[in-house]
């Protein structure tokens, strides 16, 4: 697993990140900000619209963001779960990947062999059913353990 450091110095080597880089690496260390806490960070440390912070200061903002819970992982999959079965399918999990992918500038992870590798992963479901779905509690595991995210 990537450490918050390495995250900070590839999306901002020059240890200097503005509001949206500063969100993007939170996300990449797996929390859940709403733009708004980023937003009371800036206006806490008096900081303008263009300001920007190293990563001592990250550090700080990191502290600030608990993580998400099981709970908050379940409610966001459900708007991904077109047939509302209660699983996430390959089809939707592109769906979710992408749409991480896309907040963090990247396209690394929306490959089939990716997808299918995380379903085989955490397809393990009660009983170890290995249904080729992913539960929302199954792909919430792959999230708060760090293998997506």
């Amino acid at each position: 697993m990537t450490s918050p450091e390495e995250i900070f110095n590839e999306i901002c080597p020059d240890n200097a990140a503005t509001k949206v880089q500063a969100y993007q690496c939170l996300t990449s260390c797996g929390k859940n900000p709403i733009t708004q806490s980023v937003g009371l960070f800036w206006e806490e440390k008096e900081l303008g619209d263009d300001d920007t912070i190293n990563y001592d200061q990250f550090t700080e903002l990191l502290g600030q963001i608990p993580d998400p819970t099981l709970e908050e992982y379940i409610e966001a999959f459900k708007k991904f779960d077109v047939n509302e079965d209660g699983t996430i399918s390959a089809e939707e999990l592109k769906k979710i990947i992408k749409m991480q992918d896309d907040l963090l500038g990247s396209d690394d992870h929306n490959d089939e062999e990716f997808i299918e590798s995380l379903i085989q992963q955490g397809d393990t479901g009660e009983g170890g059913n290995q249904d080729g779905k992913l539960d929302y509690a199954e792909l919430a595991k792959l999230f708060m353990d760090g293998i997506i995210g």
